[in-house]
């Protein structure tokens, strides 16, 4: 091959394309070569990070429009169609490219998201409702200008807040990390805030490799107008001294089946490496951590303590309920305007 001027022939990159990549080629030429069997090693263009793709054939790869991704990109078989769809693919025969041009490949983003979970139906999208979930994921599409699936370390349930819950996606998008988050922030509501944008290791899953989750619950013993929306009223005098001995129960592994709603022949274990109490004037607030929870176990257990300090059960009703796994023995659900998940973590691996 020669090249004009005399100058050595350009380094081409050679690869056959996965049906189920996703992975970002932007102006790549319509030229093909052969076909390369080994891995092909890509480089981020805003890190210069390798990234090694084992070669998965066979898709065709002759044109490619700007910022689309496979299998949506073939359009050779029918050059007369005005958009990119799922049913032009495999109308031409598998084919590899070659390319001098940059190769983004899928990398992994984790979001720190607050958010105020007052006119939310929770985290998890739900069909005509308005959740967490359902409107980053839609920001994020309009930003990025591809689907986006979130992954959440905790789905929260309606009208519970967070300060710091963790959502991973996957994009192709070279978008400079502060960027992003900057933009994220000027589309999203003002109910929801992006806090950090990160890249995280390959293979990084919010729910499934996170190792504690904290959450937050806040009592008034008074009436209040700042932060109402935040805090649970409880009209009884309290004593300090029986709810924090009734908690003490919850360290270890538990078994949270008679604090949690759900189906009766679930897993409810988990190990709970924390809890306490902090009272501040009007305000107390229990803090709990843990590997997971379930639906309502959180809640319940704070209204079960309420039930221990108001005097109308025995300290050891926590004890009880965690060896019986009764649920009629738990105290009522608090409301779920007074919880927040405030921390998530992820050890080492995943820092």
């Amino acid at each position: 091959m020669s090249v004009r001027g005399g100058a050595p022939p350009p380094t081409f990159v050679t690869r056959r394309i996965p049906a189920t990549a996703s992975i970002l080629f932007e102006d790549i030429p319509s030229e093909a070569s052969v076909d390369t069997p080994a891995p092909v090693t890509y480089i981020y263009r805003n890190t210069n990070a390798p990234r090694t793709v084992p070669v998965i054939p066979p898709v065709c790869v002759h044109t490619w429009g700007p910022r689309l991704y496979p299998p949506y990109a073939c359009i050779r078989g029918d050059p007369g169609r005005s958009a990119l769809s799922r049913d032009t693919l495999g109308a031409c025969h598998p084919s590899p490219f070659t390319s001098t041009h940059p190769v983004m490949v899928e990398r992994t983003i984790k979001l720190i998201l607050e958010y105020d979970g007052t006119r939310f139906f929770g985290w998890q999208a739900q069909p005509g409702k308005r959740t967490v979930q359902l409107v980053v994921e839609e920001a994020l599409e309009r930003i990025l200008h591809h689907p986006v699936r979130l992954n959440v370390a905790g789905r929260t349930d309606a009208g519970v807040h967070a300060t710091g819950q963790v959502a991973g996606f996957a994009t192709a998008s070279d978008m400079e990390l502060g960027r992003l988050a900057r933009a994220l922030n000027g589309v999203l509501p003002r109910d929801v805030s992006v806090l950090e944008a990160a890249e995280a290791p390959q293979g990084f899953h919010a729910r499934y490799n996170a190792r504690l989750r904290t959450y937050r619950y806040t009592i008034s013993n008074r009436r209040i107008s700042v932060g109402r929306n935040y805090s649970w009223q409880v009209r009884y005098r309290l004593s300090r001294e029986l709810m924090e001995e009734s908690t003490r129960c919850l360290y270890g592994t538990c078994d949270l089946r008679g604090f949690s709603k759900g189906e009766e022949g679930n897993d409810y274990s988990t190990v709970i490496a924390k809890n306490q109490w902090t009272f501040s004037g009007n305000l107390m607030i229990f803090e709990i951590s843990a590997v997971r929870f379930f639906h309502h176990s959180v809640r319940s257990i704070v209204g079960s303590a309420v039930e221990v300090g108001r005097g109308k059960e025995s300290p050891d009703l926590l004890q009880r309920i965690l060896q019986t796994g009764d649920r009629s023995l738990a105290g009522p659900t608090a409301p779920a305007h007074g919880l927040c998940l405030v921390h998530v973590d992820y050890g080492d691996d995943f820092h």
